[in-house]
């Protein structure tokens, strides 16, 4: 009882996970075949994270770009390599709504999650196929095993 409903809750995992990433990377292939990229300015720059010599390793920036001569303002994650206020960005902007963006190096980290979850929904997966065929292993009744007992047996009467 105990291993059915812990296989059923490997396979919601699963499904959950499945879908997660595969949603993830819809939406940012979407961004990056219906998008259209220019370069951005950044305006303000916050560290997001640093690393354990307390080098940062995510920024959080807002970046001003242009599309046909106006001026919008964005905001996102980006990794460190943004060398400061000022620094020139590449910006993913949305051909229907100009206001909508997103920096392109935010997009990798967002497409490499949902690669992570699908992988991880793969090899729970991978568990769930291997758990029920040794559940089926497991079920064999003393009948079918295929053991030889005279052969066993044998080797106490020598």
């Amino acid at each position: 009882m105990i291993g059915a409903l812990f296989m059923l809750l490997r396979k919601i995992l699963c499904v959950v996970l499945l879908l997660f990433g595969v949603c993830c990377i819809i939406t940012q292939v979407d961004v990056l075949v219906n998008w259209e990229k220019t370069t951005g300015k950044v305006t303000a720059l916050h560290i997001m994270s640093t690393d354990e010599d307390d080098n940062p390793t995510r920024y959080k920036v807002s970046y001003l770009y242009k599309v046909d001569g106006k001026s919008y303002y964005g905001e996102g994650s980006v990794k460190s390599i943004v060398s400061g206020v000022g620094s020139k960005i590449s910006v993913y902007y949305d051909r229907s709504n100009v206001s909508a963006s997103t920096p392109a190096n935010g997009l990798a980290r967002v497409l490499g999650i949902g690669i992570s979850f699908v992988l991880g929904g793969l090899i729970v997966l991978a568990s769930c196929a291997s758990g029920s065929k040794k559940q089926d292993r497991d079920t064999i009744t003393d009948d079918e095993e295929p053991f030889m007992y005279t052969n066993y047996m044998q080797g106490f009467y020598l």
